[in-house]
């Protein structure tokens, strides 16, 4: 792995870096109401005691100074009270506490009808919310005196306001608040990175199996009768084709393979069959008119794409449902040269009439070939679905195989998307600062196979969390991630994963951000799906929050 030396951008950015200033703000307030509202915001009733400005009456807690207060009844059934800014957080813990009561209207004592309502305690980022719940006082019998509740919340770095909120449920009822306290007691918060977004791109082919399902046997017949298909095998797949094969009728010296109804057994051929995944010693053959390369494929399945796909064991499938229970079926195996004949005479389920299905696996060349010699019955209502799977595979979804042939298949591709992730935490104190390695993954070859890979990091002051899509510079599905190439650092090397340091000083100022992402050059179009046409790739992105700790 090669490492960019130091630019004359990342210099900037260092340089950057240190003019932040270190100072930060933390929450420490306290109100007792005595004076005013003190530039709280009133709605739905709530009152100043006696003793403020334009005020005619006094409404004590626990003592002879004023508070605010309010009436909830059946006619004001909600009422809140917003404070001014408290302060600005910076993200550590802060706790909070005022005192409360509850008075019944009418007695002037505490308020014990349940269910009464609650006095609930919010914070906010503004002074319209959105609104975050602290903590809440509901339905608690009340003695007349006041107490003290108590939370703890926090917040994420930015102002913070405060605001209570009372609702009815029954009764008549004043509510007061008083001595409020909100004071930040933790330290700054810690150094952290955090992934966001998404990178591009995430492919999963459906490329190994094939198949035609038929809904019912009128659809089937027509198109198989006197028909056959030949799977030629390839290097990792097979290529299908239309042709290549004539029914051959079952000797005497045919082997019986006795099955019931939704069974199986294996067979063992002369010499082991060279399917595409691995030589077969054992064939397993189902009654359902389809062989496994080996034991494990469930056996009660009726012309179903789902047991096709989602079986563990390769399969070629003339698949739908026969009874070999009945009366005059036979299923069996013959060996005509080097060829490996396995016959389903048997009926449809729920039907008499003698089916005749071939398939012929050649024991030299590896060569299948499925031929649908007498297909008697067109009132069946069950599926028949046609085609192989190597094992569990991804949909292809169905083909018609009178028109789509030649097929070939390869095996399904899952690749991930560039991805980009950062360590050790940004701490910066005032003697000592970080190296932080961001660890590039999945970047894909620059041009298929030539196992070189290289691209850039990009470091910027703003992000672009939602992200922008590029699909403008031909990189549809890719997003930048970053408000501005603030700095970009060269990466190159012989891996997938690569790593590029960059260096946090010491003394920058908490709460410092910085928002990075990668992205990988690539020959255009050359990715498996055949993406892009600029010939680039981004990652996901990485915000990284400055902190002494």
């Amino acid at each position: 792995m090669k490492l960019s030396t130091p630019s004359v951008a990342l210099l900037g950015l260092t340089a950057a870096l240190l003019s932040v200033s270190s100072a930060s703000a933390q929450v420490n307030y306290t109100e007792t109401f005595d004076v005013d509202l003190a530039g709280w915001t009133v709605t739905g009733g709530w009152a100043p005691g006696s003793g403020w400005a334009g005020a005619g009456f006094r409404f004590p807690i626990g003592g002879a100074d004023g508070c605010p207060v309010i009436n909830i009844y059946s006619g004001a059934t909600t009422g809140e009270i917003t404070s001014p800014l408290v302060g600005t957080a910076t993200g550590s813990l802060i706790t909070f506490s005022f005192d409360t009561k509850k008075n019944n209207f009418n007695a002037a004592t505490g308020e014990t009808d349940l269910p009464h309502g609650t006095i609930e305690a919010f914070y906010g980022p503004t002074a319209t919310g959105p609104w975050t719940s602290i903590v809440a006082v509901t339905d608690q019998v009340e003695t007349g005196t006041a107490y003290n509740v108590t939370g703890s919340f926090t917040p994420p770095s930015g102002d913070v306001y405060i605001q209570f909120q009372c609702s009815h449920a029954g009764g008549d009822w004043d509510g007061y608040v008083d001595n409020l306290s909100v004071v930040e007691t933790g330290g700054n918060p810690p150094a952290t990175h955090s992934n966001y977004g998404t990178g591009c791109y995430n492919i999963a082919t459906a490329t190994q199996a094939v198949y035609q399902n038929f809904p019912d046997a009128a659809t089937a017949v027509p198109a198989l009768l006197g028909t056959s298909i030949t799977f030629t095998p390839t290097a990792n797949g097979y290529t299908l084709t239309n042709g290549g094969g004539t029914y051959v009728a079952p000797t005497g010296a045919a082997t019986l393979i006795p099955l019931g109804d939704d069974d199986s057994a294996p067979f063992t051929p002369s010499v082991p069959f060279p399917h595409v995944g691995g030589a077969v010693t054992d064939l397993e053959v189902h009654s359902n008119c389809f062989v496994s390369m080996g034991p494990g494929n469930a056996n009660n399945v009726y012309g179903s794409v789902p047991a096709l796909l989602g079986s563990a064991v390769a399969s070629f499938r003339a698949n739908y449902d026969l009874d070999p229970s009945v009366g005059g079926s036979l299923i069996s195996a013959e060996e005509v040269g080097n060829v490996l004949h396995i016959t389903w005479e048997a009926p449809r389920w729920n039907f008499t009439a003698i089916e005749r299905v071939q398939m012929q696996f050649d024991l030299v060349a590896g060569t299948v070939v499925m031929v649908w010699q007498d297909l008697p019955t067109l009132t069946s209502t069950g599926d028949t679905v046609v085609g192989y799977a190597p094992g569990v595979s991804n949909d292809p979804g169905v083909i018609d195989l009178a028109v789509d042939l030649p097929i070939t298949t390869e095996p399904d591709l899952a690749i991930s998307a560039i991805s980009l992730s950062a360590s050790p935490a940004p701490v910066s104190t005032s003697t000592t600062g970080t190296t932080v390695m961001y660890q590039i993954d999945n970047i894909p070859d620059a041009n298929v196979s030539s196992g070189i890979y290289f691209g850039a990091l990009v470091i910027s002051f703003t992000g672009d969390i939602a992200g922008t899509d590029l699909g403008f510079i031909d990189m549809p599905g890719c997003n930048l991630h970053v408000g501005a190439l603030d700095v970009l650092i060269a990466y190159n090397g012989a891996t997938s994963s690569q790593m590029v340091p960059l260096n946090i000083p010491a003394n920058v100022a908490v709460g410092t951000q910085l928002w990075a992402q990668a992205a990988a050059l690539v020959v255009p179009g050359s990715l498996p799906n055949g993406e892009n046409a600029f010939g680039a790739v981004t990652s996901n992105g990485v915000e990284s929050f400055i902190s002494d700790n």
